[in-house]
């Protein structure tokens, strides 16, 4: 019998593979395009009323920044994902222990979902990374973000739920691979 092992998944999960990764892509070349038209100090902290509270001098890193952690996420959750399959221990769930007492052949299903999950939070990060900055661009350009933070927050707290059933189906899979090994053992 041949199991399926962790691939990219089909469509859907190439799509959440890439999209953080674009994401990030018009993150940075917004950041590159403004820079230019800065003035002499930059936002770096609000109010949850879209005020200043704080600014810096401007430069390249503090402007910069933001999208530079925003890559050094991206890619952690990306090697994360690229070693998973070796080490399925990383990734913490419900059911883990129970799914690591099932053999490694029937992990693929399983390890694909953590990769999915992995590159959702990813998206999640991106999106809330980009809207952090230009929220930051318009209050230094003296422009109350309108609503900016509730869009940040939504963001944030939708994060939750997606989550929840990610995770919910991590561990109906994991349900299925142990189905699956326990019927292969029985069968012969």
């Amino acid at each position: 019998m041949s199991l399926p092992g962790p691939t990219s998944g089909g469509p859907m999960h190439r799509l959440l593979r890439i999209l953080p990764w674009a994401i990030l892509a018009v993150h940075l070349l917004f950041a590159i395009a403004i820079y230019p038209s800065l003035g002499p100090t930059v936002p770096t902290h609000l109010d949850f009323a879209g005020t200043v509270t704080r600014t810096r001098p401007t430069s390249w890193l503090e402007w910069f920044g933001l999208p530079l952690i925003g890559v050094a996420t991206l890619l952690l959750l990306q090697c994360v994902g690229a070693i998973l399959p070796r080490h399925p221990q990383l990734f913490n769930f419900a059911e883990k222990e129970r799914f690591l007492r099932i053999p490694r052949a029937y992990h693929g299903p399983v390890i694909a979902l953590m990769r999915a999950t992995l590159d959702l939070t990813g998206v999640i990060v991106a999106l809330t990374f980009l809207f952090v900055h230009l929220m930051l661009w318009r209050a230094g350009d003296g422009e109350a973000p309108a609503g900016m933070h509730i869009v940040i927050l939504i963001l944030s707290m939708g994060t939750l739920p997606l989550i929840l059933l990610m995770t919910s189906k991590i561990n109906t899979a994991v349900e299925e691979a142990e189905r699956r090994w326990k019927a292969d053992t029985l069968s012969r």
